[in-house]
């Protein structure tokens, strides 16, 4: 976003602003999930943690709080010890700001558990690789993403 702020007359933005996808995500939950336990997560990049705080700060802008808000280490194998948490806590709603490979085992890692949860994530998993990757277990996961 600070970019795309200076005004530069030969700057072109071809996607929509990672602040912007946090503040529908963010508008989302609280519309939806705000009555229940909402997690956010993130993978610690400037993408993924950008994503996440914005999700965070539209929600608490929104007077709900999430049950919790913390880093997750990319690149794992296996998220069944990070999603077993979440459900022990009690949480419904989970926020990813992560890539499409990590958010994918995320949601596989859910279903193996037979774990209602509702995923939420951004642009980057409107790729053919996150339903590959997550199988069965994408359905009905949400995403912010440009309109064709």
């Amino acid at each position: 976003p600070q970019l795309t702020e200076q005004g530069r007359g030969n700057v072109f933005r071809t996607i929509g602003r990672d602040d912007a996808q946090g503040f529908i995500a963010g508008n989302y939950l609280a519309d939806h999930w705000g009555d229940k336990k909402i997690a956010i997560l993130h993978d610690n990049s400037t993408y993924g943690k950008g994503l996440a705080d914005e999700t965070r700060k539209q929600l608490n802008k929104r007077g709900v709080t999430e049950a919790f808000y913390d880093a997750y280490r990319p690149g794992k194998d296996d998220y069944s010890a990070e999603v077993a948490a979440l459900q022990s806590a009690g949480i419904s709603a989970l926020y990813v700001g992560g890539y499409h490979a990590d958010v994918a085992l995320i949601a596989r890692a859910a279903g193996d558990r037979d774990y209602t949860l509702q995923l939420i994530s951004g642009d980057a998993l409107a790729t053919e690789e996150f339903a590959l990757i997550a199988g069965s277990a994408a359905e009905g996961t949400l995403f912010t993403f440009p309109a064709d």
